[in-house]
């Protein structure tokens, strides 16, 4: 389930990348024109406040419900079209980490395997990233703004696509096992 929500996640960002960098340029230009005009009343602040904020928010608001969904729709799909609530909510108290570090001694011997197999492959993916980009990487420094901002964008893209690619093998791979 952890592949699927992560390639949504990275299918979002990819996605509406363009989206969310234009608001922002243009948030920016007219965050730079407001700097020299005069506010009036705390009404024009407002105004200006909202005027801002909306291109911004929206896209964060769309990436957001598409995640609920997703995550409602691998919900039901698991629990065979049953809602359970307590399933549903978040549980924080898996996030502490030094809860489970007396449980380390004792996981699976699957999960280490999986790690054992995982980390070469994200080693060799981070390398053949690297020595593929490093011609890029390298021009960076001469390069314009936006050119630098696309190559890097684009680097990263392709890392997080290949993370959520082998993030969605392993999590189908544990499955099938199981």
């Amino acid at each position: 389930m952890a592949g699927v929500q992560f390639t949504l996640f990275v299918w979002l960002l990819t996605g509406s990348s363009e989206e969310w960098v234009g608001a922002f340029e243009r948030t920016m230009h007219r965050l730079l024109e407001a700097a020299f005009d005069e506010l009036n009343t705390v009404g024009d602040l407002q105004a200006l406040a909202m005027a801002l904020a909306t291109p911004l928010l929206w896209p964060t608001m769309k990436a957001g419900i598409w995640l609920v969904a997703g995550r409602l729709v691998l919900h039901l799909a698991s629990t065979e079209l049953g809602l359970a609530p307590g399933k549903l909510a978040p549980d924080f108290k898996r996030l502490n980490g030094f809860a489970r570090l007396p449980q380390l001694p004792r996981q699976n011997a699957a999960q280490a395997m999986q790690a054992l197999i995982a980390l070469p492959v994200f080693g060799y993916l981070c390398f053949s990233l690297v020595a593929g980009h490093a011609q890029a990487f390298q021009r960076l420094m001469s390069a314009g703004v936006r050119a630098a901002a696309v190559s890097v964008a684009s680097a990263l893209s392709e890392v997080l696509w290949y993370g959520a690619s082998l993030l969605l093998v392993l999590t189908c791979s544990k499955s099938l096992v199981y």
